[in-house]
């Protein structure tokens, strides 16, 4: 895991293998240019992996 000034850097797959099952997540347009665009790609690409492995993986979605 690399890191930025103090913070911890993940890709959007590593971000998107954390987020569970049923859980809620929101996006905001407060984020840096291609952020919000990186973590719901790599969330479709778990789901989809899920589903074909016959698990489940649906999520609650708010966005503003």
């Amino acid at each position: 895991m690399a890191s930025y000034h103090g913070f911890s850097v993940l890709s959007a797959a590593e971000v998107a293998a954390q987020i569970p099952h049923g859980a809620m997540v929101g996006f905001s347009g407060f984020t840096p240019a291609g952020v919000a665009k990186a973590i719901p790609g790599a969330l479709a690409q778990r789901a989809q992996a899920m589903r074909v492995a016959g698990l489940p993986y649906q999520l609650r979605v708010l966005t503003g």
